[in-house]
């Protein structure tokens, strides 16, 4: 096995660990695969959560997992994968109940995985929610409540927040309040606040809303965009308001 890792042969690697009874094998095999193209490969991906399963390493599949559903999140905004990566462990763990709570460590680690997972997946609710919240007011409301709450959950003074920043970049739950007030509720003015009331989050527009849509929103509303481009943004953007400043907490379904 030694010899087929060292000379990088990922086919043979995974047959012969597919082929083998040994824990230390399947542990060697599955650590081996973490050093390929696993984030672009779903069958060395599917072979890692196998190897590490069958190995009963579960510390070292929690890990990988973790891994696996932050890069989802941080490189392609797949809130959907980074859930089902999240979920299958979980249900892998729930599998192996036994050996799970053989260590008290891998306890405390499952209970973390499944509250990212539950965090992940409210982010999913509200992308599912976004395509119908143009022509269904109820779902419009419940896609508000779930950014809001995940909002709210994100401040630094709810017991919560580490969670939440932990599994989700709270950055693109503004990001689709601003999409679904400029296209789909047709209000520039709501869009505008929710990009202001990110700098009040110290959360910057340019790295979460898309350079179209940040434009977009505003030209509609007079502004430069050039406010929502700069280190200092919330500054400019202080300046550039004028008349109503109104907190969107007040405004916008008591973010």
């Amino acid at each position: 096995m030694k010899m087929l890792m060292r000379g990088g042969d990922v086919k043979k690697v995974i047959f012969f660990a597919s082929h083998s009874r040994n824990t230390e094998i399947y542990t060697l095999a599955g650590n081996f695969l973490q050093s390929q193209n696993w984030h672009t490969d779903s069958n060395i991906y599917k072979h890692i959560v196998l190897f590490y399963t069958k190995a009963k390493a579960f510390s070292n599949l929690i890990s990988f997992i973790d891994a696996f559903a932050q890069l989802q999140i941080d490189e392609n905004r797949n809130y959907y994968e980074a859930w089902c990566a999240l979920n299958e462990c979980v249900q892998v763990l729930e599998r192996n109940r036994d050996a799970v709570y053989g260590g008290s460590s891998i306890m405390a680690k499952e209970e973390g995985l499944r509250t990212r997972r539950d965090i992940v997946q409210q982010v999913v609710m509200a992308l599912k929610l976004l395509v119908d919240s143009a022509s269904d007011d109820k779902k419009a409301k419940e896609l508000i409540a779930v950014c809001s709450d995940l909002i709210k959950r994100s401040r630094p003074n709810h017991q919560d927040s580490a969670n939440v920043l932990a599994a989700i970049r709270i950055g693109d739950v503004f990001a689709l309040l601003v999409r679904y007030y400029y296209e789909n509720a047709r209000s520039a003015k709501d869009a505008m606040r929710v990009m202001e009331s990110m700098l009040k989050h110290a959360v910057q527009p340019r790295f979460f809303v898309e350079r179209d849509l940040l434009e977009a929103v505003c030209a509609a509303n007079g502004r430069n965009v050039a406010e929502f481009l700069v280190e200092d943004a919330a500054a400019a953007s202080a300046k550039g308001k004028g008349g109503n400043h109104e907190s969107i907490e007040e405004e916008v379904a008591g973010l």
